[in-house]
C-alpha cells in the first residue's frame, strides 16, 4: 500500500543528524561570541588596571624598584588574573555540564559528551594574554615617560634675519610673585 507514509530508520537518522548539525553550528557561534566578549573584557580589565596605576608605579620606581622587577610584577599579576579566571571557568562549566545538561539529557534518546576542546583552546590563549598585555602596557608606559618635552621657542622675527637663533620662552612667575598692575589714572 503506497498511501501509507513510511519512514525508514535511516531517513530518521539522517534528519536527526541534520538537526544536530544545525544546532551545533548555532551553539558554536554563540559560544565564540561569548568567548570573544569574555576575552575582550579580560584584556580591558588588565589594561585599565595597569594604566590607572601609572602614578603608583612611578612612586614605586622612585623608591627603588627596578624596571625589570616592575615588569615581572605586572606579568605575575596578569597570571594571577588568568589563573582565577580559568579556575572559575573550569568550575562553572563543570558544574553546569555535570548538573544541568546531564539532567536535560537524562532519559532521552540522545547522548552527551563533555567537550574539553574549548577549554583547552582558551587556556593557552588566556595565559598568553596575561603575559603579553602587561608587558605591552609597561613598554607603552615607558615610552610615554621617555617622550621628550618640547620647549616653546620665541617667534621668529618678521624680517628674515639669518643670524637668528631661537631662544626658549621665559617662564612666567607664579601669580603670588607677580607685581600687581597699577592702573593709570
Amino acid at each position: 500500500d503506497t498511501s501509507l507514509p513510511v519512514t525508514s530508520r535511516q531517513s530518521m537518522a539522517q534528519q536527526y543528524e541534520a538537526e544536530t548539525r544545525s544546532s551545533a553550528v548555532m551553539g558554536n557561534t554563540i559560544s565564540v561570541v561569548i568567548a570573544l566578549v569574555g576575552v575582550l573584557n579580560f584584556v580591558n580589565s588588565m589594561v585599565t588596571a595597569i594604566v590607572s596605576r601609572r602614578h603608583e608605579f612611578a612612586m614605586i620606581q622612585s623608591v627603588g624598584m627596578a624596571r625589570q622587577q616592575l615588569c615581572r610584577m605586572l606579568v605575575y599579576e596578569g597570571l594571577c588574573y588568568a589563573a582565577a579566571t580559568l579556575a572559575v571557568s573550569y568550575l562553572a562549566s563543570t558544574l553546569a555540564v555535570g548538573v544541568v545538561v546531564r539532567k536535560m539529557v537524562a532519559g532521552g534518546f540522545t547522548t552527551f559528551r563533555f567537550p574539553l576542546l574549548p577549554l583547552n583552546i582558551c587556556t593557552p590563549l588566556l595565559v598568553a594574554f596575561a603575559v603579553l598585555i602587561p608587558f605591552a602596557c609597561f613598554k607603552d608606559l615607558e615610552k610615554q615617560k621617555k617622550a621628550p618635552v618640547k620647549e616653546a621657542a620665541t617667534p621668529r622675527p618678521k624680517d628674515d634675519d639669518e643670524d637668528y637663533v631661537p631662544q626658549p620662552m621665559k617662564k612666567k612667575k607664579p601669580r603670588a610673585q607677580r607685581k600687581p598692575a597699577v592702573p593709570e589714572t
